[in-house]
């Protein structure tokens, strides 16, 4: 059995930099690399895998393939449901770029941003990223199922796409079975690196689906993505509780350093500030030293001047620790 310290890939340096910027995860590129060329190389059956990949998320979720649609990436499906169900009153209660702030840019759409409980029932939509991708934050079942009692009219579209990182399984995808005013849109390959490649499953409730199936083209999906998919969804898994542990094992370290402030999360990264300093100021200082974090310059007040880190291998955690003790 593979030993738990090795159990993350460690991704290879780019410009001598290593990046905890980003969300996604280093996967095995070779093996990666290979099972891809062999699409091109022998597999001519353009759906190959389409009955198994939607066995695969039919078990792993427990919903029929009735309850999803698959598209080429998150934000088409966004825009495919905005143009069947047209909202007009929109709140978006994550003002960080996401899939939904690229929609209401695109749409010139201008979205209420505020706290998730503080909507006024009366929203088309409420746009929600579980756990929330820059506080990592969640809502939980029981929080969430009484809001959708009690707003039917309303619909919750909820991006999940980190939730394989929480220190729990509380996705909501089952929920649509009970909920028609919810939708899950998932990113089964945003969680790994380097892929080359997009895919996005959207949940819901089967009447929804239905309705949906009218205008939906399953010849757009791009043939390639069934087959990276298979490979996805079959071959790997998200080592969550390895990551889990490399972070709080680097907390540990961080927190005997007095002049550093951090608010955790309940995934794999967290939000880190140096005392007296500005954002801006820590996110240059540590590129000088070959670590890449992650800082939004308007956070709209929500936790000013942090950057975000996520949690890497033992060898890179070390690195960005030894960083913050020159700074």
């Amino acid at each position: 059995m593979q030993n738990q310290k090795n159990a993350i890939h460690s991704q290879e340096k780019t410009k001598n930099q290593y990046d905890f910027s980003s969300l996604s995860i280093p996967l095995n590129q070779e093996e990666w690399t290979k099972y891809m060329q062999n699409f091109w190389s022998e597999n001519r059956n353009y759906f190959s895998h389409k009955e198994e990949v939607n066995g695969l998320i039919s078990k792993t979720q427990n919903l029929s393939p009735n309850n999803f649609l698959l598209f080429n990436t998150p934000l088409e499906s966004l825009f495919f449901i905005h143009q069947i169900l047209k909202p007009t009153k929109i709140k978006m209660t994550t003002p960080y770029p996401s899939y939904f702030e690229q929609l209401s840019n695109q749409l010139k759409i201008k979205p209420i941003y505020s706290g998730f409980f503080s909507f006024q029932h009366s929203e088309d939509w409420v746009l929600l990223s579980n756990p929330n991708s820059f506080t990592g934050g969640i809502i939980y079942l029981d929080e969430l199922e009484e809001i959708l009692e009690k707003n039917h009219r309303t619909y919750f579209i909820i991006d999940e796409t980190w939730m394989d990182f929480t220190q729990q399984t509380s996705s909501a995808a089952n929920l649509v079975k009970h909920f028609s005013n919810l939708i899950i849109i998932k990113s089964f390959t945003e969680t790994w690196q380097k892929l080359g490649v997009h895919a996005s499953v959207l949940f819901s409730a089967t009447q929804n689906i239905r309705v949906f199936q009218r205008h939906y083209d399953e010849q757009a999906f791009q043939p390639l993505l069934w087959y990276a998919l298979f490979f996805l969804l079959q071959k790997v898994q998200v080592p969550k509780e390895d990551l889990l542990r490399t972070k709080a094992e680097l907390l540990k370290d961080i927190a005997q350093n007095s002049t550093i402030e951090v608010q955790n999360s309940f995934t794999h990264f967290f939000n880190l500030k140096k005392k007296g300093w500005t954002g801006q100021e820590l996110q240059k200082q540590l590129l000088e030293k070959e670590i890449k974090v992650y800082y939004q310059e308007n956070q709209k007040g929500i936790l000013p001047d942090f950057v975000r880190i996520t949690s890497r291998s033992d060898k890179e955690n070390k690195s960005l620790l030894e960083a913050l003790k020159t700074l």
